[in-house]
């Protein structure tokens, strides 16, 4: 948050700490990436069924050009029983959809929203 100049409560950062101190717990698995010793990235993803794996966070420090690259490619080579990589929603955001984009996915499913109506 700091390094993206942001604001606690401006990001998920709630929800990724609470997922990280969870993880055992909700059955997260992943990895942290380091350079020289120093943390610049994580990624933090859930299996959903066999082969299917969904990535629930990804932070890294945009100082390291390519970081999120590596750590997506790192986490594929390191969990060869996951042959389908879940990116989630990317909230509308441009940068997120782009970089989504980028990846070629094989098919992007519609999202809905359901909310119950008072009686």
């Amino acid at each position: 948050m700091r390094a993206k100049r942001k604001q606690p409560g401006e990001t998920d950062d709630a929800a990724c700490m609470e997922a990280l101190s969870l993880s055992g717990t909700l059955g997260l698995r992943g990895f942290l990436h380091r350079i020289d010793g120093a943390p610049v990235g994580f990624v933090l993803a859930q299996l959903i069924r066999p082969g299917v794996a969904v990535m629930r966070f990804a932070k890294g420090l945009d100082a390291f050009k390519g970081i999120y690259q590596h750590m997506f490619q790192h986490y594929c080579r390191a969990t060869p029983d996951v042959h389908w990589l879940n990116f989630e929603q990317d909230l509308g955001l441009v940068n997120f959809r782009h970089t989504k984009m980028s990846y070629r996915p094989v098919a992007l499913l519609a999202k809905h929203r359901v909310t119950l109506r008072e009686p």
